[in-house]
């Protein structure tokens, strides 16, 4: 339990160390989406679209559509956690 004005530490990982590492996936690794990630995405994307434009026509809505900026948004996070974990 965390009372206030108290700090658990949780890692056996210095602060300066992290920000080291942080820098360095920063600076040094660029994972890109594999070929077959990214068509596995377009199908994803391209088969809720067609789902949402049925349900509009047919009037039920089970939700809101993802848009190209959700998925743009989708790859950067990706790519975000795969430099985190190097």
């Amino acid at each position: 339990m965390f009372q206030k004005g108290t700090v658990e530490q949780a890692s056996d990982i210095s602060i300066e160390d992290l920000r080291k590492y942080i820098t360095y996936a920063k600076m040094k690794y660029f994972p890109r989406l594999t070929e077959e990630a990214g068509h596995m995405l377009q199908d994803l994307y391209v088969t809720d679209r067609m789902n949402s434009r049925d349900q509009k026509i047919s009037k039920k809505s089970t939700g809101i559509p993802i848009t190209v900026r959700q998925l743009e948004a989708i790859i950067r996070m990706s790519e975000a956690i795969a430099r985190i974990h190097l």
